[in-house]
C-alpha cells in the first residue's frame, strides 16, 4: 500500500532538487545525482498502476517537462553525465507514468510549456544522439505516450519534419540486418520503438496532410535490408531478426499510407535508382534468413510478416510505374516485364501484371503495350487453367484495360485472348467467392465483342464467334446446316437448321453462374456480354454469313439469353443505359428473328417475336433495399419486362427517359406483332394520357394499334 502524501513528498523534493541549481552552476552535479535517485524512485513506484493516477494529479508531469527543456551540456562538461543519468529515469518516469493511463497521456502530453512529447523528441534527436542507455527510455516514453494514437500526443508531432525526424534517429541508431554491432539487440528494440511512434503517428483513417520526396523514401529502405539474402548465419541472429521483422513491418504500413493516399512524389522517387532497386530487390529477393526456422508446410507467423510488407512495398511499387508513367526508366520496365516469365512467383507475376494494367489506364498507353513485341503472347500463356487467383486477378484486369480501345480488339482476340479466358474457367462455381475474376473475365469478353464492324464480311463479330461458337462447334455446325432462308433485310438469320451436339463451355458456364449468383450487378454484367454479342452478329450478312457466324447467332437467340435479357431489363431499371443495351438487343432478336436454329440445349426455336414476347410477361422477383430508421430493410417483389417497357415509354415525371431509349422500346414493342407486352404498353400509355404525362413518340400509335387488336379479337370471338 502506498502512501500518497509521501508521494507528494517525493515530487516537492524532486521539485527543488530541479529547480535549486542551474545546470551550468558548480552544485549541479550533486543535485543532479540526487534528482536521479528521486527519479528512480518514483518509477519504481509507479510501476504498481494504482499510483499512477495520483503521482499524475501532482506537479510531476510540470517537472518533467522542466528537466526535457533544459539545454544539454557539452559532452565534455563535468554535468553532462549527471545529467545523463537524470534524463535516463526522466524517461522511465514518463513511461512508467503513461502506461495504460489516458488520464496521464493527457496531462503529460499538455503539461508545462508546450508539453512532454515535442521538447523530448527534439532532446532525442540532437546530434551527436544521447548514450543508448538515456535513449531507450526516452524513447519508451514517447512511445507509450503515441500508443493507441492518443490525440493530444499525436498532434503534437504529427508534422512532416517531425516524422523525418524519427526515422532519421531509428536509422541511427540500428542498421537493420548488421546484428554483429554492439548491443545490436538493444539498438534494433529501440529502432522498432520509433518506428512504432512514426507509424503511431499516421493516421489509417484520414490522408497525411503531406507528402514524402525522394529523400524522405530512402528514410525507408533500410528496414528492408533485414530480409536481404544472406551467406551464412551469425551466433544469436534470430532473436535480432525477429525484431528487425517488427521494425519492418511499421515501415512498410506508413509507407504504403501514404502511398494508398496519394501522397508520394512519384515521378521524382522513380528516378532514383537506388531507392527504385533496393524496392524492386525486397519485392524480389527478401526472405527468412536461413537459421531461422520455418515450417516448410505452412507458412509461420515470421513468413507472414514478410510476405505482408512485401506486398505492401509491392503495391507501392505498381503506384509508382502507374503514376510515373512514361518517366519511368526502361530498365524498371525491363525488371517488371521479366517478372512475367517467373512462374514459380505468383507474387511476382501479379505485381508486374498491375504494373502494366495502372499502365494501361489510357486508350494510348494500351495501344502502346499491345504493340510491345512479345508482351501480348506473354500474357496469353498465363490464361491456362490453375493458374493462382492472385495472378487470374491481376491478368484480367490488364487485358480489360488492353480491349478497351477499338484497334487492340481485333489483336487480342487473334492472339488467343477469348480462348484463353474461356480455358480459366473463371465462372465455375468453385469462382463464386472471388467475384472480381469473374467480373473481370466478363469484362474482357465484353470488351472484345464489342469490336468495330469489319470490312470483310467473314471476319465481321469475329469475337463473338470465338466465343460463342469455338472451332469444333463451327465444324460441326457447317456439317448441320441444310438451308438457308433469306429475309427482306439481307441480314443474318440463324434460321439455318444448325445442330450444334456440344455446347460452347464458354456461353454455358456464363449462363450457369448469370443463374447461380446472388450478385445481381454481376449477373447483369454477364448478360450484358449477349447484348454486346447480339449487336455484334446483327452486322453480319445472311449471304455471306460463316457456319461459324450462324452458329453464334443461334446460341445468343436461345430462351436462356431471352430470359437473360428479360431479367436485365427488370433488376436494371434504375440503369437506363443497361435498360437500352436489353432494348436494343431483343429489337434485334426480333427483327432478325431465330427460324428453327438450336444451340445445342434444348431450347429449340426460341427467339421469335412470340418467343421475346412471353420472356419479357414471366414475373421476376426483385429486392429492393430502403433504410427504415438506422436499419436497412430489404423488400421482395416481383416485375416484368413488360412492365418496365411500359414505364420507359410513359415515364413517371421524376423519372425523365431518354428519347433515343424511348425510340428504342417503340421499335421493340412495334416488332413483337401485336403480342401480350404491347397490351401492357398501350394500358400504361392510356393512364399517362388520363394523368397528363407525356409519351415516347410514336408510343400512342402503339396503343391505338393494341386496341384495334383487342376489337378485331373481340370480334372474331
Amino acid at each position: 500500500m502506498y502512501d500518497d502524501q509521501a508521494n507528494e513528498r517525493k515530487v516537492q523534493n524532486l521539485d527543488r532538487l530541479v529547480y535549486s541549481s542551474d545546470i551550468g552552476a558548480a552544485t549541479y552535479p550533486e543535485n543532479a545525482r540526487a534528482a536521479a535517485v528521486q527519479l528512480d524512485d518514483i518509477a519504481a513506484v509507479l510501476r504498481d498502476p494504482s499510483t499512477r493516477e495520483t503521482f499524475g494529479g501532482t506537479d510531476l508531469p510540470s517537472v518533467l517537462v522542466k528537466i526535457v527543456n533544459t539545454p544539454l551540456p557539452a559532452v565534455d562538461a563535468a554535468n553532462y553525465g549527471p545529467h545523463l543519468q537524470v534524463l535516463e529515469q526522466v524517461g522511465r518516469v514518463a513511461a512508467n507514468l503513461v502506461a495504460d493511463c489516458d488520464v496521464n497521456r493527457d496531462r503529460l502530453a499538455t503539461a508545462g510549456e508546450g508539453g512532454y512529447p515535442l521538447p523530448t523528441l527534439q532532446l532525442i534527436t540532437k546530434r551527436p544522439l544521447l548514450p543508448l542507455q538515456a535513449l531507450r527510455p526516452l524513447v519508451a516514453s514517447l512511445l507509450n505516450l503515441t500508443v493507441e494514437r492518443h490525440g493530444p500526443s499525436v498532434a503534437a508531432l504529427s508534422s512532416h519534419d517531425n516524422l523525418v525526424a524519427v526515422m532519421t534517429l531509428a536509422g541511427a541508431v540500428h542498421t537493420p540486418g548488421a546484428w554483429a554491432e554492439d548491443d545490436a539487440d538493444a539498438r534494433s528494440g529501440v529502432a522498432a520503438w520509433l518506428w512504432t511512434i512514426a507509424d503511431n503517428l499516421i493516421d489509417e483513417s484520414s490522408a497525411p496532410e503531406y507528402s514524402l520526396s525522394a529523400a524522405d523514401v530512402r528514410l525507408f529502405l533500410p528496414p528492408l535490408q533485414c530480409a536481404a539474402p544472406r551467406e551464412a548465419p551469425v551466433d544469436d541472429d534470430g532473436d535480432c531478426f525477429s525484431t528487425d521483422l517488427t521494425l519492418l513491418t511499421h515501415a512498410t504500413r506508413v509507407l504504403e499510407r501514404f502511398n494508398a493516399a496519394d501522397k508520394l512524389d512519384h515521378k521524382e522517387i522513380m528516378g532514383d535508382t537506388a531507392a527504385m532497386e533496393q524496392m524492386l530487390d525486397f519485392v524480389e529477393l527478401a526472405l527468412i534468413p536461413s537459421w531461422v526456422e520455418v515450417d516448410d508446410d505452412e507458412p509461420g507467423d515470421s513468413e507472414k510478416t514478410l510476405g505482408v510488407a512485401k506486398a505492401s512495398i509491392a503495391r507501392t511499387v505498381v503506384s509508382l510505374l502507374a503514376e510515373a508513367g512514361d518517366v519511368a526508366p526502361t530498365w524498371v520496365w525491363e525488371r517488371v516485364q521479366a517478372w512475367l516469365d517467373m512462374n514459380d512467383r505468383a507474387d511476382l507475376v501479379a505485381c508486374a501484371l498491375l504494373s502494366y494494367g495502372n499502365r494501361a489506364r489510357s486508350d494510348a498507353a494500351a495501344k502502346t503495350l499491345v504493340s510491345e513485341p512479345g508482351l501480348v503472347a506473354r500474357l496469353v500463356k498465363l490464361l491456362v487453367p490453375g493458374t493462382p487467383v492472385i495472378v487470374q486477378h491481376a491478368l484480367l484486369g490488364l487485358l480489360r484495360n488492353l480491349s478497351i480501345p477499338a484497334d487492340n480488339k481485333r489483336i487480342l482476340g487473334a492472339a488467343g485472348v477469348v480462348e484463353g479466358v474461356v480455358a480459366l474457367d473463371p465462372w465455375c462455381s468453385a469462382r463464386d467467392p472471388v467475384g472480381s475474376v469473374q467480373g473481370g473475365a466478363i469484362g474482357v469478353i465484353k470488351n472484345l465483342v464489342r469490336e468495330p464492324v469489319a470490312a470483310n464480311d467473314a471476319d465481321k463479330a469475329a469475337n463473338s464467334v470465338r466465343f460463342l461458337a469455338p472451332v469444333v462447334d463451327a465444324v460441326a455446325a457447317a456439317a448441320s446446316i441444310t438451308e438457308i432462308n433469306d429475309n427482306d433485310d439481307g441480314i443474318l438469320s440463324a434460321s439455318a437448321s444448325a445442330s450444334v451436339a456440344t455446347p460452347a463451355p464458354g456461353p454455358e458456364a456464363l449462363h450457369a453462374m448469370i443463374a447461380r449468383t446472388n450478385d445481381p450487378a454481376l449477373a447483369m454484367e454477364g448478360t450484358r456480354v449477349w447484348a454486346a454479342a447480339i449487336r455484334a452478329l446483327a452486322s453480319v450478312p445472311l449471304a455471306t454469313a460463316t457456319a461459324a457466324q450462324r452458329t453464334a447467332w443461334s446460341r445468343v437467340s436461345s430462351a436462356r439469353v431471352l430470359a437473360d435479357l428479360a431479367r436485365m431489363l427488370v433488376a436494371g431499371e434504375q440503369h437506363i443505359v443497361l435498360v437500352n443495351e436489353g432494348v436494343v438487343a431483343l429489337s434485334l432478336l426480333a427483327a432478325f428473328g431465330s427460324g428453327s436454329g438450336s444451340d445445342g440445349d434444348g431450347d429449340g426455336d426460341s427467339s421469335s417475336a412470340a418467343a421475346i414476347d412471353a420472356a419479357l410477361m414471366q414475373p421476376q422477383a426483385v429486392t429492393t433495399k430502403a433504410r427504415v430508421e438506422d436499419a436497412e430493410v430489404e423488400t421482395g417483389s416481383t416485375r416484368r419486362g413488360a412492365d418496365v417497357l411500359a414505364r420507359v415509354l410513359a415515364p413517371r415525371a421524376d423519372r425523365p427517359v431518354a428519347a433515343e431509349v424511348q425510340a428504342g422500346a417503340v421499335t421493340l414493342v412495334r416488332l413483337l406483332n401485336g403480342g401480350a407486352v404491347r397490351g401492357v404498353c398501350a394500358r400504361e400509355i392510356a393512364l399517362a394520357g388520363d394523368e397528363g404525362r407525356s409519351v415516347a413518340a410514336g408510343a400512342a400509335e402503339l396503343a391505338v394499334l393494341a386496341t384495334a387488336k383487342d376489337k378485331t379479337t373481340e370480334a372474331q370471338q
